[in-house]
């Protein structure tokens, strides 16, 4: 599963709208040298370097209007997009709050406010100053994307689908909102309109690696996988660094049995995040099934290693150690896998034919027993009755 998402929109407060000449902030510089007490000087000032790009110049120069004249909301508003400018995201919103309160109209304000929170990662306050910014001017479509980014963090899915549907539907063209509203529906798990809306965004932006991602994690869940392969590939061939991409498109590929593409998309993925345990599992799966069993078991104890807890791989590596003959490694991977997961009857049926291969008959009888009494499989049954039959012993 993908873990990224698309841009929030950076509405850096910006009511810095007279452009100011070189010349007329010299003047303002010599204002204030000759005036320090002047807080309309010092707020133009703060204004002119805003224009120019020089926050930190912008914030000490605002900082001392609203020292002088704290009743400034429009400069407190400023202050705090050129604090949040500078990445200083808690002085922004002590800014932010200020301007708000001295004037609550100021819907810039609540919405740098709420990218402030959000940077913060306090996402419930970002949607409050989110909503409060939509709320008094309904038709900013940024805004509306920036409160469904702000209810994806906070795993409120329904409320994110309804934001991104509103900022898409007072701007057709917001690629990031219909690329996010598809990733929002997949995890409510409408992966149809996930697809639909995954699609527009890379039609509307055919470069965006993260919108191409989606889309093929959407196909991947319609079990569409030749689709979610050419998606993918798009998505890493666009951002090859995109690890989970890699990651879902050796998922892909093994779906469709390409077991060694998978193995090169798993490999791919665990370079860029070694700590990614499925893809280690998954990639010590792909390699089982080329029956390259050395380099499953060096991903699956890989696999262990990050998550010990992981049964799956216990049972698997288990499995691959037998097909290398080594069972006494074998015996002990799946005896870990039935402590975790004592009703896996599978890994119980290879523990017996470990146990067996060891020459610890009477163990073997005794997990051989254990597979019956939890299983009707027929495939399972048979093995163990086999194996009692083999080892000379009645079910």
């Amino acid at each position: 599963m993908l873990t990224r998402w698309g841009r929030v929109y950076s509405l850096v407060m910006d009511n810095f709208t007279d452009d100011f000449t070189r010349e007329e902030i010299e003047a303002l510089e010599k204002e204030v040298e000759r005036d320090p007490d002047d807080a309309v000087a010092w707020a133009d000032l703060g204004f002119s370097y805003g224009n120019l790009g020089d926050h930190q110049q912008a914030a000490a120069a605002l900082h001392k209007a609203v020292e002088l004249k704290p009743s400034l909301a429009s400069v407190w508003a400023n202050l705090g997009g050129s604090y949040a400018s500078l990445g200083n995201f808690q002085k922004a919103t002590d800014a932010l709050h200020k301007a708000v309160e001295l004037d609550p109209s100021l819907v810039l304000a609540w919405a740098n406010l709420g990218r402030a929170y959000g940077e913060l990662g306090d996402y419930q306050q970002a949607v409050e100053a989110s909503q409060k910014a939509v709320e008094l001017e309904p038709g900013l479509a940024p805004e509306w994307a920036n409160l469904g980014g702000f209810y994806t963090l906070l795993a409120n899915f329904q409320q994110a689908i309804k934001a991104y549907q509103k900022a898409v539907e007072l701007e057709p063209d917001l690629t990031p909102a219909w690329s996010n509203l598809g990733r929002a529906c997949a995890e409510l798990g409408d992966y149809q309109q996930a697809v639909e809306a995954s699609q527009k965004a890379v039609e509307l932006e055919p470069d965006l690696a993260l919108a191409w991602a989606n889309l093929g994690w959407s196909y991947t869940s319609l079990d569409n996988f030749q689709q979610a392969a050419a998606a993918l590939q798009k998505a890493v061939e666009l951002e090859p660094g995109l690890t989970p991409a890699w990651a879902n498109l050796g998922g892909s590929y093994a779906s469709l049995g390409n077991f060694q593409q998978a193995v090169e998309a798993y490999q791919k993925a665990v370079e860029l995040e070694p700590g990614l345990t499925p893809a280690w599992a998954n990639l010590g799966g792909s390699y089982a099934l080329l029956g390259n069993f050395q380099q499953a078991v060096e991903a699956y104890q890989k696999a262990v290693e990050l998550e010990p807890g992981l049964t799956p791989a216990w049972a698997n590596l288990g499995r691959a150690c037998a097909e290398l003959g080594d069972y006494q490694q074998a015996a002990d991977a799946l005896q870990k896998a039935v402590e975790l997961e004592p009703g896996l009857a599978p890994a119980w049926a290879n523990l017996g034919r470990a146990y067996g291969e060891l020459g610890n008959h009477e163990r073997a009888i005794e997990v051989y027993r254990k597979v019956l009494s939890l299983t009707d499989d027929p495939d399972l049954t048979r093995l163990a009755q086999d194996g009692l039959k083999s080892l000379g012993s009645g079910v």
